[in-house]
């Protein structure tokens, strides 16, 4: 079955918008570029889009096995309306 593509034109905005939303509600102190996925490892994951975060929180994102960070992504897919099956489509 094909997946939808998440493209930068079309998601990037929606997955900015959530993410001014949220960051500052969670008292975060991160900025963030989003960019067109890339496939350093491609038998592993080929994400659609790319979010990179940085500032003084980014240690928080990756502590507990990074689970904060994992938490952040999944509910910017749901946020997005996304299928659970296409959750490594935005890393």
């Amino acid at each position: 079955m094909a997946h939808h593509k998440y493209t930068l034109a079309e998601t990037g905005p929606k997955i900015e918008a959530f993410l001014h939303k949220i960051l500052p509600l969670a008292g975060l102190q991160l900025t963030f570029t989003i960019s067109e996925g890339e496939t350093p490892h491609p038998d592993f994951e080929n994400p659609d889009l790319m979010v990179r975060f940085q500032g003084s929180d980014v240690d928080m994102l990756l502590e507990n096995k990074a689970e904060l960070l994992l938490a952040l992504e999944h509910v910017t897919m749901e946020a997005m309306g996304a299928h659970s099956d296409e959750h490594s489509r935005i890393c």
